[in-house]
């Protein structure tokens, strides 16, 4: 895959650290997401933790392909019908899955297709030999190790050294990174900044893990299975992801349930809300106000 006129880039120089909890030997969403995707790129603290939340709730695997299945959906819409050509993944969607499998990662290449696309990896043991930066330099995708919740410095760099270009619009994919940031105000914060650089025309496609349908029990059941797996996890409600996006226009459906966001389905609670647990949306950067 290759962008007429893509001019090389000199390494991306981050002035923050990563977070140190990237070690093998504690699990990392990413790395659990890949196991239950039937991937290689996981550890056994990961596999420990995915078959412990299987345990405390049934649903929990479900919720990973429904989420999975929706973002590469929600990735072809942004540069299909809305036309974007450079995007920004605050995901890390560089660990591969076994041949076959509709990973992430190939499946992200073939969704956007002839674009630019910035992995940002909060992970360092997914950028190894076996991780998304051996395979994505020449595929117009870059992974860059980086932390999200200290935006300025990344957002800035990504402009000033080549990687995005703020003439043209930008497809943000937040696909359940938030769901991992415990930090309301510093969630705030990073969506402020996203906004507030992006150029007219972006849009943000974002998943976000929320207790809204889940029983009590299991909400706390889930909760302790990811304390004991040294993982700091805030699933917000229904108003507090919406407060995040404002005032961005939010696309189609609005603010639903990640496994009805393309079907379309009414408001009322079904088991797909639950097995989802999470809510999905697009939001669309406004259009400048003529003058």
């Amino acid at each position: 895959m290759t962008v007429t006129g893509l001019r090389p880039c000199p390494p991306l120089r981050v002035e923050h650290r990563p977070p140190a909890a990237d070690s093998p030997l504690r699990a990392a969403p990413a790395r659990m997401r890949n196991y239950v995707l039937g991937g290689e790129e996981h550890f056994p603290a990961d596999r420990s933790a995915v078959r412990k939340l299987i345990e405390a709730a049934s649903w929990y695997e479900t919720s990973v392909r429904i989420g999975h299945d929706h973002g590469l959906r929600a990735a072809g819409l942004l540069a299909g019908k809305l036309g974007i050509r450079q995007f920004l993944d605050l995901g890390g969607s560089g660990l591969r899955l076994r041949p076959g499998y509709p990973d992430a990662y190939p499946r992200i290449c073939s969704v956007l297709q002839d674009v630019i696309v910035v992995h940002i990896d909060t992970d360092a043991t997914g950028t190894g030999p076996r991780g998304c930066t051996a395979q994505a330099r020449h595929l117009d995708h870059l992974c860059v190790h980086a932390d999200i919740t200290q935006p300025l410095p990344l957002l800035r760099n990504l402009a000033i050294q080549g990687f995005i270009d703020l003439s043209r619009p930008v497809g943000v994919i937040a696909d359940n990174a938030l769901s991992w940031i415990r930090d309301d105000a510093g969630v705030l914060h990073l969506m402020n900044q996203l906004r507030a650089w992006a150029p007219p025309g972006s849009a943000i496609a974002l998943t976000h893990d929320t207790d809204d349908f889940t029983p009590s029990s299991e909400a706390k059941a889930v909760s302790a299975c990811l304390r004991e797996a040294g993982l700091s996890h805030r699933p917000r409600t229904h108003a507090q992801i919406t407060r995040l996006l404002a005032p961005w226009q939010l696309h189609g459906p609005g603010l639903v349930a990640t496994g009805h966001y393309f079907t379309h389905h009414g408001a009322d609670a079904t088991p797909l809300d639950q097995h989802s647990a999470a809510y999905a949306t697009i939001a669309l950067h406004p259009e400048p106000v003529p003058r």
